[in-house]
């Protein structure tokens, strides 16, 4: 008995030596691919330039807007909000406030979201589906090109991706746990609708529809639930009221007309 529990301890040794080794080459691909003129390619532009300039401003003046003249801001709060979201230009600011302003902080902030996403995609596949897939999988993410142009540049797309890894991982290994360790996954799915409100519209209906599969299957407790959804319309409530409601609010006749030219056909 003690020789077969000595075989499965340094299987379970040779398993996981192998799984940060592979971890560890992935990173080091992905790094020579993203560090290869690293503000170069892509060029800097516009959307890059709408979340510098965010956390610039909110870095300086403690106003998330976008300055338009010297001491004179946009006021379009709201388009910002819906557009990029709060938590890429927000936690760019604090990037701006410990190290300076620059594009190369705010790539490196952008490149560190990157390899967060590549990491926990990879435990999150290895848990789900073990050290095969995970390997697979990854190799086929980090030679996807169109990740590095959109996780290059200071944007929100890859941040999102890097929160909604999280949120999934959380929610696997706490799935066993005690109900308030699923907080940790409410705050990962939020700061992912949080990061790139477009997302809101197919994402929040597929994590409830999850949910409720879960829970009719007797997967999921109501208690964790009642956990877990109040932490993610908590965190991603700033960007409802700023992105969505405000703006309805302050365009009704439009908005009105929008409606009434959807619905006359019915």
């Amino acid at each position: 008995m003690s020789e077969i529990r000595r075989d499965i301890s340094c299987e379970n040794m040779e398993i996981l030596k192998n799984k940060w080794i592979i971890l560890v080459f992935i990173l080091t691909v992905s790094g020579i691919i993203i560090f290869t003129d690293f503000l170069v390619r892509p060029a800097i532009w516009s959307d890059e330039g709408l979340v510098v300039q965010l956390a610039r401003n909110f870095s300086e003046t403690g106003d998330y807007n976008i300055a338009v003249a010297p001491g004179v801001f946009s006021g379009n709060r709201h388009y910002y909000t819906s557009s990029v979201g709060w938590v890429m230009p927000v936690s760019l600011a604090m990037v701006f406030e410990a190290f300076g302003v620059s594009f190369l902080n705010g790539r490196l902030l952008a490149a560190f979201y990157f390899f967060g996403f590549i990491i926990v995609s990879f435990l999150l596949a290895h848990r789900l589906w073990g050290l095969k897939i995970a390997a697979i999988s990854s190799f086929l993410l980090v030679t996807f090109a169109p990740l590095y142009g959109n996780g290059k540049p200071a944007i929100a797309e890859v941040p999102a991706l890097f929160w909604l890894a999280l949120g999934f991982y959380f929610y696997e290994i706490f799935r066993q746990k005690p109900t308030q360790q699923m907080i940790f996954s409410g705050i990962g799915f939020g700061l992912f609708f949080a990061s790139k409100p477009a997302f809101l519209l197919l994402g929040l209906p597929a994590l409830f529809l999850i949910h409720l599969i879960d829970f009719l299957r007797d997967k999921e407790s109501l208690r964790k639930l009642a956990a877990f959804w109040p932490v993610v319309f908590i965190v991603v409530l700033p960007t409802i009221w700023l992105g969505i409601i405000i703006p309805i609010i302050t365009a009704r006749p439009a908005f009105y007309a929008i409606l009434k030219i959807i619905f006359r056909h019915f």
